[in-house]
């Protein structure tokens, strides 16, 4: 695979990683060399990609609508790897409703994890990117087209 390791000695956090699009982004990520740093509310499936993926992924439970949380992951990822190079705000939800059937309740936890969630991943990583000379924030689309892009030049 050309370029196969383009991304080697960057460190990677995605929201939302446990499964679907996130699973896949954590994929191509180490299939380009990336240390990533995969975290979701879903524990027990979570656990499982890291362990499918190998030791390039470290699994770690997270709530993105919890500031403290978000706190806690980028201290943890720092003490670790030292930076954060790359973020991919994943996490989301989808409501499959109408606007009459919709609660406000319902509206309020999607807002809170597709919007909130994602201010606060960029609030509390963009600091420690800029302060590094790194980094780059890519929505999960433009990722994973870039990546495959890449990986399918040979």
């Amino acid at each position: 695979m050309k370029n196969a390791t383009h991304l080697t000695n960057k460190v990677a956090l995605v929201t939302g990683a446990a499964r679907g699009i996130g699973r896949a982004i954590c994929q191509a990520l180490v299939d380009s060399g990336a240390t990533v740093i995969a975290t979701d509310i879903l524990t027990e499936e979570l656990n499982q990609m890291a362990q499918e993926l190998g030791d390039k992924v470290t699994p770690m439970t997270h709530d993105v609508t919890d500031e403290l949380q978000w706190q806690s992951i980028v201290s943890a990822t720092l003490e670790k790897h030292q930076k954060i190079d790359i973020l991919v705000n994943n996490a989301g939800i989808l409501l499959f409703a109408t606007l009459e059937t919709t609660e406000p309740q319902q509206f309020r936890k999607l807002i809170d994890i597709n919007i909130t969630g994602t201010f606060l991943g960029l609030h509390s990583v963009i600091p420690c990117m800029k302060k590094a000379g790194s980094g780059a924030n890519a929505d999960q689309l433009r990722l994973i087209d870039r990546l495959t892009d890449l990986n399918d030049r040979e």
